[in-house]
């Protein structure tokens, strides 16, 4: 008997490494009587650990939301155990699971729990999906959802012997994150709090999502790290899981960050539970809890944003982002005559000229609030524009001529500081930069231009 089945989608694979890292020469387990008993110091129970953690995580995918495999196209799930000598990790590379056996310091035993292995095909998922970029607050939250869905496979599998921390069977009990208070291995529970670091490893950062998910899930009272009362009203497991999950297939982008999240988790309790339900609610509460936004509230607030939004021609399509608190219903005019009732919408304007658009936002009791952006659109055949680079992160410009300037604005520049840009108006056939004024901190910074 071999390590292979065919019952599962696209089939399920799990094959040996014999402790080297050439996947071509990985071999499989066999066992006699299929019955795989094979604990030995070579820890060959690995094999059948990281063969039922895929099983279970397909299962749960499948069963549940009706997502097949990690890519919705049922590509087989290969896994790949015993890889390399003393290697103490586990990981996605976008085709296959591969599973170390663990350092002998840390990481007592191999990595192929339930909860590591729903955590690196969640990687894949993702990928699929959302397709968060793995860098800054989106590389965050790409880590936060398998740390999520790896407890949830976990759950799934093992109801009656579950925990809040990520990879404790392999750690000798310790652990190496804990949603329930990420602060015990220095990893922010708040966002802004005392272990909060801009651009810091994605694993860190995960943080904020991770406790998010925990007190939805669990619920909460108590002072947040920035000094916020608040309570939560725990939803379970499935509700807060369907949550998430709706969260990173249906509206995260690749740049999406933890102000998206919250605002598209908001709406995913809404599609799934109605506007204005407890769930609704308390999704945003529970962000609320981790430093991310408002409290819930009746009085709703109108706040959005668009990219691009200066453009040499016509036709232009514009993206519009709902930063509003409290909205039941939303009702978007663009200042050309079309409307939306979209959270976040697309518009394309057709004639050349400046135009005004308005979001109107009705609360749960039928309160409303608007905000128009006076001349916030522009189709002209030379806008110019001034742009200041955030402290960390990227920017896109589609704007036809203007000024690019470092995180500084007019004044110095900052440590710390990692800034990219990426130019491209539309239609340009090429593009001229012109160095105004330039300097750099000599044997610390520098500048790449890409073309």
């Amino acid at each position: 008997f071999r390590l292979r089945e065919t019952g599962r989608g696209g089939g399920i694979q799990t094959l040996n490494c014999q402790t080297g890292t050439d996947y071509l020469l990985a071999v499989d387990f066999t066992d006699a009587n299929n019955v795989w008993n094979n604990v030995n110091p070579a820890q060959d129970e690995c094999a059948p650990d990281a063969h039922i953690g895929t099983e279970a995580t397909y299962d749960y995918y499948h069963l549940l939301y009706g997502w097949d495999s990690y890519d919705d196209l049922n590509s087989p799930l290969l896994s790949y155990v015993h890889y390399d000598v003393a290697f103490g990790n586990a990981f996605w590379d976008g085709t296959r699971m591969t599973y170390g056996d663990g350092d002998g310091s840390f990481f007592t035993s191999a990595l192929t729990t339930f909860d590591v292995c729903g955590h690196e095909i969640t990687h894949g998922v993702t990928e699929f999906s959302s397709g968060l970029i793995y860098a800054d607050e989106s590389g965050a939250l790409n880590e936060s959802f398998s740390d999520i869905f790896g407890k949830a496979v976990e759950h799934y599998a093992r109801p009656s012997n579950t925990s809040w921390l990520i990879g404790p069977e392999c750690t000798n009990g310790a652990g190496i994150r804990s949603m329930s208070d990420p602060t015990i291995f220095q990893n922010p529970g708040c966002y802004g709090d005392q272990f909060w670091v801009p651009g810091a490893d994605v694993h860190s950062n995960s943080g904020v999502q991770n406790h998010w998910f925990y007190i939805l899930t669990a619920g909460d009272t108590a002072v947040n790290a920035l000094g916020d009362a608040y309570s939560v009203a725990g939803l379970g497991y499935t509700k807060a899981e369907a949550i998430a999950f709706r969260n990173n297939t249906v509206y995260l982008t690749p740049n999406s960050n933890y102000q998206d999240a919250r605002f598209y988790a908001i709406q995913s309790a809404t599609d799934l539970y109605g506007s204005c339900t407890p769930e609704m609610i308390q999704t945003a509460n529970a962000w609320y809890a981790v430093g991310v936004g408002s409290q819930f509230t009746n009085l709703p607030l109108a706040s959005f944003a668009a990219q691009p939004r200066n453009f040499c021609n016509a036709p232009a399509t514009v993206s519009f982002s709902n930063s509003s608190n409290g909205g039941a219903s939303f009702m978007w005019y663009f200042g050309d005559g079309g409307t939306s009732t979209l959270p976040n919408p697309t518009h394309t304007y057709t004639a050349l000229g400046s135009y005004s658009p308005k979001l109107v936002v009705t609360g749960c009791t039928g309160v409303k609030d608007s905000n128009t952006m006076p001349n916030y659109v522009n189709l002209d055949t030379n806008p110019a524009c001034s742009v200041t680079l955030p402290q960390n992160g990227s920017t896109n410009l589609n704007y036809c001529i203007g000024n690019v300037l470092d995180p500084g604005g007019y004044n110095d520049y900052q440590d710390n500081a990692n800034s990219e840009v990426i130019i491209s108006p539309p239609n340009a056939d090429y593009i001229v930069l012109t160095f105004n004024s330039f300097e750099l901190e000599d044997f610390y910074d520098y500048l790449t231009i890409y073309d």
